[in-house]
């Protein structure tokens, strides 16, 4: 059957303490969990559908990310100022940042160990900083080594003009 509370500020409380309380005020509903994890598993897929486009994730009240859709964009914000956004593996047994993206220095990406780009294995170190700015001039570790026009090759004894 069903469970009818026929007030909109009524609460549903669950556990000796209220520990889990379900609420819906008329326009905005709630889980508070007072203690422990809260779970959701599902033998198939968990589905968040908010026809807003965003979903909030929150830390003691307080907006961190935001998950979201901007006409058919998938949205990703790290919304605390200069608050990087990180991608973690585990490398044989070892905890690793794989990626980070800088939102201090206008989400400058920060690889681990190197780039593979296309469907090449071979990947890319650098031992000093690469940059193409906005001449289309290549610099690294402060040579300048290439125009657009021009091909460059990086790899293992360095880089060159091709």
């Amino acid at each position: 059957g069903n469970i009818h509370l026929d007030s909109d500020s009524s609460q549903l409380q669950l556990g000796d303490d209220n520990d889990m309380q379900i609420f819906h005020n008329g326009a905005n509903g709630e889980i508070n969990i007072g203690t422990g994890d809260f779970t959701i598993d599902s033998a198939n897929a968990i589905i968040l559908d908010a026809d807003s486009g965003g979903t909030q994730l929150k830390d003691g009240g307080v907006k961190f990310a935001t998950f979201g859709k901007n006409n058919d964009d998938f949205h990703i914000t790290a919304n605390r100022q200069d608050g990087d956004i990180k991608f973690f593996g585990n490398d044989n047994g070892s905890s690793i940042t794989a990626l980070r993206l800088d939102m201090s220095d206008q989400g400058w990406a920060h690889f681990n160990t190197g780039i593979a780009v296309g469907n090449s294995s071979a990947s890319s170190t650098f031992a000093g900083d690469v940059t193409i700015n906005g001449s289309h001039l290549v610099v690294a570790n402060g040579t300048t080594y290439a125009q657009a026009t021009d091909y460059l090759y990086v790899g293992g004894s360095g880089i060159r003009q091709c």
